[in-house]
């Protein structure tokens, strides 16, 4: 539920209510559901076999900016925002390595 939070009134996402329930709480468990829910919110993704792990740098690179923005007002969302940004990076290294081999296939 969280996860399907508007961007906020600042422009940065979450909106300020979820950011600050999630800093308010600390709860483990409600940062978990955060991060999965909002990984899975992303839905399925389609690209050309060689294109590697571009969507997933930009996802990184989205979540990267708006954790440095409110990292000093909302640190335990800028974490899990953080996290998110670092589960995207993987997954663009993983898509590079797939372009990569199936480059090494033909």
């Amino acid at each position: 539920m969280l996860s399907a939070s508007p961007v906020g009134a600042d422009g940065n996402w979450p909106a300020e209510a979820v950011r600050d329930a999630l800093d308010l709480f600390r709860s483990n468990r409600m940062i978990e559901g955060f991060i999965i829910g909002t990984f899975d919110r992303r839905g399925v993704t389609t690209r050309m076999p060689g294109d590697g792990g571009n969507l997933e740098r930009d996802e990184a690179t989205k979540y990267r900016a708006w954790a440095k923005t409110i990292t000093y007002e909302h640190p335990h969302t800028a974490k899990a925002l953080d996290h998110l940004a670092e589960d995207y990076e993987r997954d663009a290294q993983r898509h590079d390595e797939d372009a990569e081999r199936l480059d090494w296939e033909y």
